[in-house]
């Protein structure tokens, strides 16, 4: 008995009779006398049938036909059963149509036949109608063929109904039939009727001596309760074992991911007394080509060989498979040479080379060429061989050639509509950067799964369109599908690659909502998304948190700090790697890794090396800075900028800020910015952005409104600019204040400020802008230039917009004007990128960056202490 927990088999309705014997009692012979005539004919017909002429017999049958004769029913159940067993069940049809015609009165025999004909046929309605025409003459062949023909044809539920009502008209089940109804049960529906039929089976002793019992049991908790544990429990108690079960138990182990045992299972069936088949084989080479297990794959192709059965065409596919994964140095040549040799080629072996000269890189226009000798050959491609010559085209950035290729596919019907084949056409088009057709193709699809929700995302996400990328979040949510950990990893990339990490971290809050949080590969794609985005905080804090760390964790780290610049940190993070042992895990970790500390120390001389570029009035755009046009190895990407209208512009705060760049102060590491909206001939034009110190940090920046100086008595932070506030205060009478100047005398005082804001950018102007309107109401609007507090603010006055300002003209807040107003806001603020890139020449110190007197830029070294 097994020493399982399961339900009760006392619940089912068992039959308090002993096993049925009414097969035997209810076989009347036929109802007419023997033919004298038919002898010969009829004896020539059993003879062709015992040599394998079926075709030969069914002529026989057919000239009997001719003479008004017909075969006895036992003949009748010989040429059905040699249809059934060759499964040509249109020869089976006509050989019913003869017995209908030939009006003999037909026995439990020949209908379970017929049962069994339209059943293995697919034609369960008419096996059912057989079945319920019987009456008494039902069987428990009768009511096994029926379960068996429910089962086999998915439908589940009819299949246990008619199990339980063979039980109440008193028939024990047969081993037969047992196998059947536990078919029916191996879904999550009807798994727990599964079970009870499992307790009724270990009572009946069929489980110990029948092996079709076992290997449906394996199955029902496999595949119907996602059990592995249980169903291997069911294969080790299991007393008799055949090459069926071994490949059964394989088959399982793959399937739930487990391809190290399928690989021991099969050594086990090598030192036991069975021998692998050709189903066992396919198997364990298929789990060789997932493990990479070059030896084992060659030792099992020596195996093949010497069997014989090199010629079998599902073998030669898995070893074309297995040696296009397994190959060490990207060549393909090992698995050419087995498809070569393959005597026969169906869909699958032209599939498995086709894919697996496009896994191996940079052999995508054989690929395609296989293709088209596949289509010469006369051999229809499947939805696999379509998505993988998609992606050929894809690699070789040539979308023409992939839409004739999906041309194809739409011509041969239904396989233009099968998801993989849709999803590699979604991914051809968006890695050419043709997002539009990319969309087109994503909303053709019939029938949309997250695979295909997350292949739009990861486009648009790679593509820079994160807003787009959102858009189909929120319908993966709306849908019910659920997001998975690839969909957000990719709008983690999407992020990282523009810098956005405001949208990283909504990213972050929802993955925290999701329960992705301990998931590696989001981990990983959260520590790189922060590093990229320079707040390498935020990176060190989820590496500190993560369980399990890989090569990537490490390298993304390491990555983080060399892009900062600190080599010591770098460093360290390397010899952490090495002390948790995790160079084991790849072969290529130890030279990538050394090869980003080794960055650090040296990407100013490597950056360097690159001439400046120019744009506008801005001649001298050196590293860091860079143009976007610039090629990725000048400069650093944190500090790009963009050529617009003869203009140089720098976007702040994830692309939402736009400014004009004025002047680059590489002595001091400072940059110059005005705010888009100033023009410079319109007094009335303000800040399109609201700004303050606060906005910049070393967490969410690069850049910051300070920097480090040296005075004879210690280190300040040197403020670069003063913040300036817009008010609007409601009032019956004018605040009387020096600190307030107001903005009204500025927009109305005649030529002098008011121009037109109709005013238009004409290369050196800036854009103009909506201005400050002027009301005639109790409202008056002020400007104050200087820190202001909560307490400096009237009760009745708000804050409508902030700006900050460098000019070096007019400092005294009690004594300005218009026009200082408007020199503060066309001279801008300067930023500094100083903390960035505090030089540390990679030698294992500590060193402070700051300003001196003479607003140079000083290094202060000063080694560890001990």
């Amino acid at each position: 008995m097994l020493g399982l927990s399961v339900p009760s088999a006392s619940k089912l309705p068992l039959p308090s009779i002993k096993p049925s014997n009414r097969s035997r009692q209810n076989l009347p012979s036929s109802s007419s006398p023997p033919n004298p005539n038919s002898e010969p004919l009829n004896h020539r017909l059993i003879h062709q049938l015992n040599v394998g002429h079926l075709y030969k017999a069914i002529s026989t049958l057919d000239l009997m036909a001719q003479k008004g004769i017909h075969p006895d029913l036992t003949t009748y159940s010989l040429l059905l059963k040699s249809c059934i067993r060759s499964r040509n069940f249109q020869l089976g049809k006509l050989v019913h149509t003869r017995l209908t015609h030939s009006q003999l009165h037909l026995n439990s025999l020949i209908l379970n036949s017929l049962i069994s004909l339209y059943s293995k046929s697919g034609d369960w309605a008419k096996a059912k109608s057989i079945f319920d025409n019987m009456g008494d003459m039902r069987d428990l062949v009768s009511w096994s063929a029926m379960v068996s023909c429910f089962a086999n044809n998915d439908l589940e539920y009819e299949a246990i109904v008619t199990f339980l009502d063979m039980l109440e008209n008193g028939l024990y089940p047969n081993e037969y039939c047992s196998a059947a109804v536990i078919r029916a049960c191996s879904n999550a529906e009807n798994i727990s009727i599964g079970k009870m039929i499992f307790g009724f089976v270990v009572k009946s002793s069929y489980f110990g001596s029948d092996v079709c019992v076992g290997c449906a049991l394996i199955d029902m908790f496999a595949t119907g309760g996602g059990d592995l544990d249980l169903a291997y429990k069911v294969f080790e108690k299991m007393p008799e074992k055949n090459a069926v079960t071994w490949t059964l138990m394989i088959t399982r182990f793959m399937q739930f991911g487990y391809t190290r045992e399928a690989v021991d299972m099969f050594l086990d069936i090598v030192l036991s007394e069975y021998v692998p088949d050709r189903f066992t084989l396919s198997g364990v080479i298929l789990a060789c080509a997932e493990l990479e297990l070059l030896v084992l794959g060659k030792q099992l192709h020596s195996w093949v060989i010497r069997t014989g059965m090199a010629i079998d065409v599902c073998l030669g596919c898995c070893l074309v498979d297995m040696y296009a994964k397994c190959t060490v140095d990207g060549s393909v040549d090992d698995s050419r040479k087995v498809f070569d040799l393959m005597v026969d080629h169906n869909f699958m072996s032209w599939t498995a080379i086709i894919t697996g000269y496009v896994q191996s890189g940079g052999r995508n226009e054989e690929a395609v060429e296989l293709f088209c000798e596949m289509i010469k050959g006369h051999v229809s491609p499947n939805h696999f061989t379509f998505s993988s010559v998609l992606k050929a085209c894809a690699n070789l950035f040539d979308p023409r050639m992939g839409e004739q290729v999906y041309t194809h596919a739409v011509k041969l019907g239904r396989l233009a509509s099968v998801n993989c084949v849709g999803n590699s056409l979604i991914s051809m088009y968006a890695w050419s950067g043709m997002m539009e057709d990319a969309h087109k193709a994503f909303d053709m699809l019939f029938e949309k799964n997250l695979i295909s929700y997350n292949t739009i995302v990861d486009a648009y996400a790679k593509n820079l369109n994160s807003e787009k990328a959102f858009e189909f979040l929120h319908e993966i949510e709306d849908t019910g599908i659920g997001a998975s950990a690839f969909t957000f990893a990719s709008l983690l990339s999407g992020a990282a690659s523009i810098g956005a990490v405001g949208k990283g971290e909504q990213i972050h809050a929802r993955v925290l909502k999701s329960g992705f949080e301990s998931n590696q590969c989001i981990c990983n794609a959260l520590i790189s998304m922060y590093a990229r985005c320079g707040n390498i905080e935020a990176a060190f804090q989820v590496f500190n948190y993560m369980g399990g760390r890989n090569v990537i964790s490490w390298t993304s780290m390491i990555t983080g700090f060399a892009k900062l610049g600190s080599a010591p940190k770098a460093m360290g993070m390397f010899h952490k790697m090495l002390e948790d042992g995790l160079l084991g895990q790849g072969e290529d970790s130890l030279p990538i890794a050394l090869l980003l500390v080794h960055e650090t120390c040296s990407t100013d001389e490597v950056n360097h090396q690159c001439p400046p570029s120019s744009c506008g009035n801005i001649l001298n755009i050196s590293y860091p800075f860079r143009l976007k046009s610039d090629p990725e190895t000048c400069g650093d990407l944190r500090y790009s900028l963009s050529f617009e209208n003869n203009l140089t512009v720098l976007y702040l705060f994830e692309g939402q800020s736009k400014y004009y760049v004025q002047e680059i102060n590489y002595n001091n590491y400072t940059i110059r910015i005005v705010d888009s909206g100033i023009q410079k001939d319109n007094y009335s034009s303000t800040p399109t952005y609201s700004l303050n110190h606060y906005k910049f940090s070393s967490f969410t920046s690069v850049y910051t409104t300070y920097q480090p100086k040296r005075t004879k008595t210690n280190y300040i932070k040197h403020k670069l600019s003063r913040s300036a506030v817009f008010l609007s205060c409601d009032c019956e009478t004018p605040v009387n204040s020096l600190f307030y100047l107001d903005s009204s005398t500025c927009i109305d005082n005649g030529d002098q400020y008011a121009s037109s804001n109709s005013s238009k950018d004409n290369g050196d102007q800036y854009s103009s802008n909506t201005s400050i309107s002027h009301s005639k109401s109790k409202r008056y609007r002020y400007v104050r230039v200087g820190t202001t507090t909560a307490t400096d603010v009237g009760d009745s006055c708000k804050v409508e917009q902030m700006f900050l300002t460098s000019w070096p003209g007019n400092e005294d807040p009690n004594n300005i004007s218009c026009t200082d107003v408007h020199n503060e806001l066309i001279y801008g603020f300067e930023l500094s990128w100083l903390q960035d890139n505090c030089p540390s020449y990679c030698r294992g110190d500590n060193s402070i960056c700051f300003i001196d007197d003479d607003n140079h830029v000083q290094n202060l070294y000063f080694s560890r202490g001990k």
